[in-house]
Parts: structure tokens; sequence; C-alpha cells
């Protein structure tokens, strides 16, 4: 079971970094002018662990075929357990004592990550930590007490009082040691710099797949919420894809005054007339988005990944020799948004 949640926090991690990499990533630059690295994974040893924390208590939901019989099979864990420490129990005389020694154990081992990071991260006092700590602990309870908060028609875990006691110390654990550590640990944040250099090529790199992401992600609610309306026609998808792609990759960058997309925009990145100062003109931005991006997305609508690969290798070839394909040809080049927005 333990092998299943952690693969399930695994594959969700990845998409939720995405999901925060931007307003996370644009606090960065405009707090210290940078992204540093350490900070960085800390930031993304955090969201993994939020979602380890999910996929541990929620996950696998359950299927029901029967209502009735569902509640019937859970009719035991209808009822909360308020005994504290009827766990050691379990332990100690219990039929499965294993069972129920790796229940206490991964309880313990959950929550001391949050007493971690509210201590090493946010600079929380102990306190602060444990009455944190008890009150995830109990929304978690609550969740599986509710049945998911009406989800399900009866709770398939148990509400159990040990498990508020195991979560709050394992928070309160997780908090000393994040004291010694601390020692040794660079620090959590980067120190401030302004933000004037030029971007480098993974910097900008990483703006453009970013506003890939966006789009990606808005497509993908927008075909949910055709599917919802039972929209079947093709026409439609591809005429909801390009839409939005000309929303997120040049519709913003025109209304924007650093003339940038989402992604592009959460590291503090604005395109320039190359050479000169001040934003780009949109007649400029608009050749650069026939260049760049917009042959991406009528080959992602042509369902065409080789060619997709193919012309992701060309535009990094180039970009590695100075200025990219899209520079080139639009007479622009990538600065941040302090070179042009003066601040």
């Amino acid at each position: 079971m333990y092998e299943t949640n952690l693969a399930i926090a695994l594959i969700m991690a990845p998409f939720v970094i995405v999901l925060g990499a931007l307003p996370f990533v644009s606090r960065q630059y405009a707090g210290f002018g940078r992204v540093g690295l350490w900070s960085g994974l800390v930031a993304a040893a955090l969201v993994l662990y939020a979602c380890a924390v999910v996929a541990f208590t929620l996950f696998p939901l359950p299927e029901i075929d029967d209502p009735a019989q569902f509640c019937s099979a859970h009719a035991a864990l209808a009822h909360p357990q308020l005994r504290p420490l009827a766990s050691l129990d379990d332990i100690v005389y219990g039929a499965d004592r294993r069972q129920a020694f790796l229940q206490v154990f991964f309880n313990f081992v959950l929550f001391a990550p949050l007493g971690f990071f509210l201590k090493y991260r946010y600079g929380r006092g102990p306190a602060h930590s444990v009455v944190v700590g008890f009150a995830l602990s109990l929304t978690v309870e609550f969740t599986q007490l509710t049945g998911n908060w009406g989800l399900y028609p009866c709770p398939y875990r148990l509400f159990d009082v040990d498990d508020l006691i195991t979560n709050t110390t394992g928070t309160a654990i997780g908090w000393l040691l994040a004291v010694p550590l601390m020692k040794v640990l660079p620090s959590a944040w980067p120190r401030p710099r302004a933000d004037l250099r030029p971007p480098g090529l993974v910097r900008r790199g990483l703006g453009d797949l970013l506003d890939f992401a966006v789009w990606w992600f808005a497509a993908a609610a927008a075909s949910i919420v055709l599917a919802v309306f039972e929209v079947d026609s093709e026409l439609t998808s591809d005429a909801m894809l390009y839409f939005i792609g000309f929303m997120c990759l040049l519709g913003l960058p025109l209304m924007r005054r650093d003339r940038s997309g989402p992604g592009r925009a959460s590291l503090h990145l604005a395109l320039a007339d190359a050479g000169r100062a001040g934003p780009a003109s949109r007649m400029r931005v608009f050749v650069r988005f026939l260049v760049f991006p917009l042959p991406f997305v009528v080959l992602f609508a042509l369902e065409e990944p080789l060619w997709i690969g193919v012309l992701a290798v060309a535009h990094l070839i180039v970009a590695l020799t100075g200025r990219s394909i899209a520079g080139r040809l639009s007479g622009t080049s990538t600065v941040t948004r302090a070179v042009v927005m003066g601040r």
C-alpha cells in the first residue's frame, strides 16, 4: 500500500510543481532578483511532500458498486476511535503487530517534514509549528471521518485520536531536527541582488517551456469542459486549441508592457527591440510569434511529435550560438523585466 501511495505522490508532484512554479518563481525574482538552485530544490521538495501527504491520507480511492454493501463492509470505521494510545495495545497484543507498528511509525515520519519545513524555510517557532501540525492532522482525520467531505456515502478510513497524537508529535520532532540541521544546510532563501544581467539560455528556455505548459494546461481544461458538455467535434476541439494558444502566446504578450507570456513573465523576462531600450514593438512581437511559438502550436494540433522534436532541436542549436531564431528574424532580444521597466 505504501509503495502505491508513494508512486501517486511522485506522479502528482511534477504537475503541481509546474502549476506552482509560476507564482513561486515570480516571487523569487521579485524579492531576490534570482532563483537560487538550493532554494528551488527546497521548494520542489516541499511540493513533493505536500503531494505525499495527499497521497498517503486519501489514496487509493475505493470503487463503489453498491453503496449499501460498501458502507456495511466499512461499518466499523463509522465511529471514531477516541481512546488515546490505543494503538500501543495493537502493537503489543494485536494480531498484526507489524502493521500496527508501521501505522504509528509512518504517522511520525509523514509529519516530521512539516515541522522541519516550518522551522527551516519559514522560521516558525515550536508552538506555531505544533499548532499547524495538529490543525493539518485534524483536517485529515475529519476528511476521513466524513468520507472525503461527502464524496463517499460513509467513511472508509478510521478517525483515530492516536493519529492526531503521533502526527503532532512527528511535527514537533521535525522542528527539533531542523535546529541542528540549519547550522550545516545552506539558507532556504537566496541572497537578494539586482536583476539586471542578461538572462541565460536556461532561464529563457524555461520561460518558453512554462508558456507552453500554461497553454497545455489551459487546453486540457478546455477539453474537459467540452467533454462534460458532450462536444465531440474535432473541429471545435482544434479551434479551442488554437484560440487558447493565440491568447496565451500572442494575446497576453501584446497586452503586457514587458511583452511576455505567463511563463516568461513569471521569470521576470521581457522582450525588447534588439539594441534599443524599452519594450519591443507589437509588430515585432507578432513576427516573433509567427516564428516561435506558432509552429509548435500547429504541430501539436496536427499531432506530429517527431517534427516537434526536430524543430525544438533546431531552435536549441541556434540559441546555443547566441541569439535565437525568433530573436534574429523578429529583431528582438530577451532581457529582464527590470531592464525594460526601469526597476
